[in-house]
């Protein structure tokens, strides 16, 4: 018996449907082996054509031209591959893009990197993420590299996958290299979120609509590698002038070509800016305060830079009231694990010793600890330049947000920054008792209308005397407490 054409229509529908989903439905490349650096981007490049050919937009991919009766390659641009450590891009990517490049080429077209032309002539991007495993018994040091490759227009991702290669460069773009911070803020951890998706998913939408500014970036990162750093400042001030809030990357891209002109005056400015806004998106600053090996001191080479970070953050700090710093020292893995303790905390002390000799008003607000080589970033142990940030001094803020991200002055707080007397003389006598702070001191103050921001800074000060549990937190909010307070209590020292 034959099956009646609209059933015959409606069958062929279904299976069509069903082809489609099983073309859309894949999952990120993984391979278990090492390859040497070369063959491995080989490796990652193919796996990447291979799933975008075999997606359900692939598919319709690569149209002959009518007129010249040619293949029309559709263009994939590259977003540079991070260091998920520092989250800075590689001087390597010049080489990954030129082996994707010639290993892509009879399939799709490389664009180049992603600056604002190859941006706008291409329909997909290709961004990268490297991370460094340390020997766990099972494998020998490697480098890990993942790559993602999804369609700007829609942030559908088509095709992940990573390898692991024996060796790998590191080495920081020179603007990167030069900068003075370490740039993992909102913008890096959307960036990796992307980088980390898996095909069918969605690229972070926050990425996506930076695609532009983050062309722009590029641009200004290039112009800085060619020395052409009036150029990269203009790339640069274009970003930061389009900008309602500044990011860590703009103000650092600014920083680093005012410093590289000479302009020592308007680059203090903006670090001031930069150090705001990091402690806003971080509440750490790693800045690239690099000691040489067995060093108590700083390098000297860099030492008018670092006095400049010393002094304002110094400024910040006794600026804002309820502001507190602890100083971290850090060292490399080589030696002894007692000898890199002592290290470690000898390099904080130098630098709180520095900062107190410029603003003494920090010596009641500040501390210091050494981590010795427990928190090192990269771990290697080789004492050189891809190893220098776990030689490192960084400073851990609490209770020093600014108003609007940054734009003040270091020495003048806003007035919701100025300790001011509560709105009654109860409240201000409460406020005076000294100790931790009691549950029923926040119901008085929130009662008295003391703002919020004064509350998280004498809990910040003072710590609290009881713990944060359920009914705690019922009980807070019946009297209104918003969560600049939680945050406060969540975060402050518990003195029972």
């Amino acid at each position: 018996m034959k099956m009646p054409l609209s059933g015959r229509v409606k069958h062929l529908v279904v299976t069509v449907l069903l082809i489609f989903i099983t073309a859309c439905r894949h999952t990120p490349v993984t391979h278990t082996q090492t390859f040497a650096f070369e063959q491995g981007i080989k490796v990652l490049a193919t796996d990447l054509a291979d799933q975008l050919g075999k997606s359900s937009i692939g598919n319709m991919l690569n149209q002959v031209n009518p007129l010249t009766h040619q293949k029309q390659l559709k263009r994939i641009t590259i977003d540079p591959f991070i260091d998920a450590e520092s989250g800075y891009p590689l001087k390597a990517n010049l080489i990954i893009k030129n082996i994707i490049s010639q290993q892509m080429k009879s399939r799709y077209e490389i664009t180049g990197e992603m600056d604002p032309d190859n941006l706008e002539a291409s329909e997909y991007v290709l961004n990268g993420l490297v991370t460094f495993e340390k020997n766990s018994g099972e494998r020998v040091d490697v480098y890990k590299v993942f790559a993602t490759l999804f369609e700007k227009a829609s942030g559908q991702v088509l095709a992940s996958a990573s390898v692991y290669v024996d060796q790998l460069d590191t080495t920081p773009m020179d603007l990167y290299k030069d900068s003075p911070v370490f740039l993992k803020g909102k913008n890096y951890e959307d960036q990796v979120s992307s980088i980390n998706k898996s095909p069918d998913d969605r690229i972070e939408e926050r990425y996506g609509n930076r695609l532009r500014a983050r062309s722009l970036m590029v641009k200004g990162d290039t112009l800085y590698e060619n020395q052409e750093y009036n150029k990269s400042l203009a790339y640069y001030n274009q970003l930061a002038g389009g900008q309602s809030e500044p990011e860590i990357q703009v103000l650092n891209g600014q920083f680093t070509n005012l410093v590289r002109q000479g302009n020592m005056r308007e680059a203090e400015q903006v670090y001031a800016k930069l150090l705001r806004t990091s402690i806003v998106e971080t509440d750490v600053i790693f800045n690239k305060i690099v000691f040489a090996p067995n060093s108590v001191t700083p390098l000297e080479s860099n030492l008018d830079l670092y006095k400049m970070y010393i002094r304002q953050i110094g400024d910040l700090v006794a600026a804002v009231p309820a502001c507190r710093v602890e100083i971290v020292g850090h060292c490399s893995r080589s030696g002894s694990e007692s000898y890199n303790d002592k290290l470690s905390q000898q390099r904080a002390e130098w630098i709180h010793n520095q900062m107190a000799a410029h603003a003494p008003m920090i010596r009641g607000k500040s501390g210091t600890i050494g981590r010795g080589f427990n928190e090192n970033l990269v771990g290697s142990g080789k004492d050189d330049i891809t190893d220098a940030v776990d030689r490192r001094v960084e400073f851990k803020f609490s209770a020093c947000e600014v108003a609007d991200g940054g734009t003040e002055s270091p020495t003048e707080p806003d007035d919701d920054d100025r300790e001011e007397e509560p709105k009654s003389e109860q409240a201000a006598k409460v406020a005076k008792v000294p100790g931790a702070i009691e549950i029923e001191d926040i119901e008085f103050y929130l009662k008295n209308k003391v703002s919020s921001k004064l509350i998280a800074a004498r809990i910040a000060e003072r710590g609290v005397n009881f713990q944060l549990n359920e009914q705690v937190k019922k009980r807070l909010k019946r009297s209104k407490a918003d969560a600049r307070i939680f945050k406060a209590i969540d975060g402050a020292k518990l003195s029972m």
